[in-house]
């Protein structure tokens, strides 16, 4: 989980015992334009959504259930979230780039698909591809990241299961997200989820 405002925190956590199990990465309403790259996303999109809120809905402690029992606390039932279509392109180009570059990290490959990182000279933050893609004047923003997982249900349950990442879900002061899928059969992982949350 990475995070500007409450958290602050820069979290990468390889989940489950050696082989090619699940990687995971934490870090005005408006609905997705009904047309372009979009169309096609819109009973995605809607169908995502409607998993993270029903576990917003659920008040619940973030906690790993590992050995180490690491917490983020308990959180209350949070509100529903709506889908911002900043948030979703700049989740569908972390996606992309994570696929395309074989590469699991918060930050962009700087390769052609890191499209904020190349116009910038540097890899991407995620702040930065939140920015780049117009979504400003932000409160807080955060990301979490997963990568081989194939539904939005195992996505969101390995997120919980990780403090941070479940932190990112129930954090109260987000309003709004964005979540894009990417596969690509000839990497590690094949299949890369990042979920932009942002408040403003």
């Amino acid at each position: 989980m990475r995070e500007i405002g409450v958290w602050g925190i820069v979290s990468l956590l390889l989940i489950g015992c050696g082989g090619r199990g699940p990687k995971v990465g934490v870090e005005n309403n408006t609905t997705i334009p009904r047309s372009g790259i979009y169309n096609r996303m819109d009973d995605e999109q809607t169908k995502y959504l409607k998993v993270i809120n029903y576990a917003r809905g659920i008040a619940r402690e973030c906690k790993s259930n590992e050995v180490s029992e690491e917490s983020r606390g308990f959180f209350p039932a949070a509100s529903p979230l709506t889908i911002n279509h900043h948030l979703y392109k700049a989740a569908r180009e972390h996606s992309i780039d994570l696929a395309k570059s074989n590469t699991f990290s918060h930050y962009g490959s700087q390769k052609d698909s890191d499209i904020t990182g190349v116009k910038l000279g540097h890899p991407s933050t995620f702040v930065e591809r939140i920015k780049s893609n117009g979504y400003v004047g932000y409160r807080a923003v955060g990301e979490n990241i997963l990568a081989g997982k194939s539904t939005i249900e195992d996505a969101v349950s390995v997120w919980l299961d990780s403090p941070g990442h479940c932190a990112n879900i129930m954090n109260a002061s987000y309003k709004e997200m964005g979540i894009a899928k990417y596969k690509n059969r000839k990497s590690s992982y094949k299949i890369y989820w990042s979920n932009e949350f942002g408040a403003k």
